[in-house]
């Protein structure tokens, strides 16, 4: 019968999966996640209530604090990038922010006086015509290459790329990632979550297991993971029990311990077992002869975080928003504390190195690209494409042919 053959060929479908799962050694990570999957149905079904009054009072505040950024942004920008007389900023426009921070030609329609009307209910009255305009800007900053977008002379400026602008000065980018950040949050939270809040009260977010490259879950429809840290829009959800309370519970230095795990670095599970703290451990060395600031810990916290994962100096001094050289200076510092964890990482980029081959891929400029694959503890496989190296590299290599 048709049920009897659906049935013969889905467990052959199984069986073989099964086989191909435990050959690749993949069978307990698939057996965890299938185990996650019911833990994450039973979070959607369940949902978060909304408290609406608190969520307006929330919106208030957040659109003030939005409309003050913004006004913000605009004046740097105005006083950044001198324009003629008619000519409007725009916030959003990729183009015109492209041309105020690496230069570039803006144009714009403006109306001008062509004469009077002659005849009709308008006799008498000016009239207009539109004129485009146009004025060059001079490039403040110089870009890199994997900024250029599709067009000409125009560039990026995404998030990742006002971030790095930050790190370099640039009073413009921090004006304007402190407006896209409220704007983003009203955007996200004050405007678009009622839209999403059920009958019962609540908004029941999807929860993804397989979107993100390091495992982790992600969220959609809201995006209830995604809240600017220390934001006031979280008072807005409840517990959905009468006298219930809301917990939040984290891993204490989760990484570290799965980086003493993986390394095996004696120094840094010693550290672990004594509840010493790895990150003012590296801060004391930088930071010599003095009570080390939340600032200066946060920079160490997030050089070395972003080092587990995998992160350069150049990256972290960005992220940290730091020099390059204090960046180096920290991974040095964490490197020689815990010798054998660089030893791991060493090994790690030999691995992928050895693996390497190629498979028809092609590098941003069309260059024969290799790929490699890394199993990791877990089973879960990580795949890496070669990719060319960023201006800033590139430009310190100065061939002269003899």
């Amino acid at each position: 019968t048709y049920l009897e053959g659906d049935l013969l060929n889905t467990e052959k479908v199984y069986l073989a999966q099964l086989e191909a799962a435990k050959k690749s050694g993949q069978l307990p990570l698939i057996e965890a996640m299938m185990d996650a999957a019911l833990a994450v149905a039973e979070i959607e079904w369940n949902g978060m209530p909304v408290d609406l009054k608190e969520l307006d009072k929330q919106t208030e505040r957040l659109r003030g604090l939005r409309e003050v950024a913004a006004i913000e942004a605009m004046r740097t920008l105005v006083d950044t990038a001198k324009v003629p007389e008619g000519f409007v900023w725009n916030l959003n426009s990729g183009r015109m922010l492209s041309a105020a921070l690496f230069g570039g030609t803006l144009k714009w329609d403006e109306k001008v006086p062509c004469g009077t009307f002659k005849t009709g209910n308008r006799a008498g009255e000016t009239k207009y015509k539109n004129e485009t305009r146009s004025t060059t800007l001079p490039r403040r900053f110089e870009p890199e290459s994997n900024w250029r977008t599709t067009t000409p002379d125009v560039f990026s400026v995404a998030d990742s790329v006002l971030e790095a602008l930050e790190s370099r000065g640039s009073l413009l980018a921090a004006s304007l990632r402190r407006f896209r950040a409220l704007d983003k949050e009203y955007g996200t939270y004050a405007e678009n979550l009622p839209k999403l809040i059920h009958s019962d009260g609540r908004v029941h977010q999807n929860l993804h297991q397989t979107s993100t490259n390091t495992g982790r879950l992600s969220a959609s429809e809201p995006n209830l993971q995604n809240q600017p840290t220390g934001s006031e829009i979280k008072r807005g959800f409840g517990s959905r029990y009468e006298d219930g309370r809301l917990l939040s519970l984290d891993f204490k230095q989760l990484e570290v311990i799965a980086l003493g795990f993986l390394s095996g670095d004696r120094q840094l599970i010693a550290d672990i077992l004594a509840g010493k703290d790895m990150h003012n451990a590296v801060g004391e060395v930088v930071f010599p002869g003095k009570t080390m600031t939340k600032e200066e810990r946060r920079t160490v916290k997030t050089v070395v975080f972003g080092l587990a994962y995998g992160g350069g100096a150049k990256t972290l001094s960005i992220q940290a928003g730091i020099t390059e050289d204090l960046a180096k200076q920290v991974i040095e510092t964490f490197y020689c504390r815990y010798p054998e964890v660089r030893d791991f990482h060493a090994k790690m980029v030999q691995k992928v190195e050895e693996g390497a081959f190629y498979a028809g891929d092609r590098t941003g400029t069309g260059s024969p690209a290799r790929r490699s694959y890394l199993d990791s503890a877990t089973g879960r496989k990580y795949l890496f494409i070669e990719n060319d190296a960023p201006d800033w590299c590139r430009q310190r290599i100065n061939f002269v042919p003899t």
